[in-house]
């Protein structure tokens, strides 16, 4: 057994942010997908990670343009050319879209995936 102590690494320094600062991209999340929401059987996947971009678009868009705008920005974004035509082509009732796009928000703020679908990917 040693005698060493361990020494707790000095607290970081805060950054003072400066103009002219460089940042460096995280480059892009996993490519991993989970399922929102089902129609007939044809699940509709969405990155389990959402890059906080997607948010910070949204509210932009849902500023200048409203937030049914702002929706349709996320949803195309997330679900992906393919999804998001099946999307629009589907035939629901007025509450079950308000419930997707409800759903659809919530994950982009982190909040949607429960720990009984966390993880759940679309090869599952």
């Amino acid at each position: 057994m040693s005698n060493t102590k361990k020494i707790k690494p000095e607290a970081e320094e805060k950054v003072t942010p400066t103009v002219g600062m460089e940042f460096k991209s995280k480059g892009k999340k996993s490519g991993e997908r989970v399922t929102l929401f089902s129609v007939d059987g044809k699940d509709f996947t969405v990155p389990k990670e959402v890059p906080p971009s997607v948010y910070v678009k949204a509210r932009s868009v849902a500023r200048k343009f409203g937030d049914i705008d702002a929706f349709l920005e996320v949803a195309e974004t997330l679900f992906g050319p393919g999804q998001f035509d099946a999307y629009i082509d589907l035939e629901l009732e007025d509450e079950e879209y308000e419930h997707i796009a409800e759903l659809l928000m919530l994950h982009v703020q982190g909040k949607a995936l429960n720990s009984e679908n966390e993880g759940k990917s679309e090869s599952e």
